[in-house]
């Protein structure tokens, strides 16, 4: 997140706060989807600079991908017509 997006988000907040008079609504709706633009791009410009074999330390690229991990280690216990299977046969 940069300055210039901080700035943005703290300018959407003012306005979100005088957003309540139709006058200044429109302008609050511009600014929210103008920093909703600049993030996504902001992300995917991040995402492309993350390459392990450009940069010796690879570890930022890691830590982005372990961040990203879903799975859980292991299978979980199995039911068998409503009994648990104690073995793995």
């Amino acid at each position: 997140m940069t300055t210039d997006i901080k700035r943005l988000i703290r300018k959407k907040q003012r306005l979100y706060n005088k957003s309540k008079k139709p006058s200044h609504k429109k302008a609050f709706r511009d600014i929210r989807s103008l920093i909703r633009n600049k993030l996504h791009k902001n992300y995917w410009d991040y995402l492309n600079n993350l390459d392990p074999e450009k940069d010796n330390n690879s570890k930022k690229f890691w830590k982005y991908i372990k961040s990203r991990k879903q799975d859980t280690m292991g299978i979980g216990t199995l039911k068998n017509n409503g009994v648990l299977a104690e073995t793995a046969e």
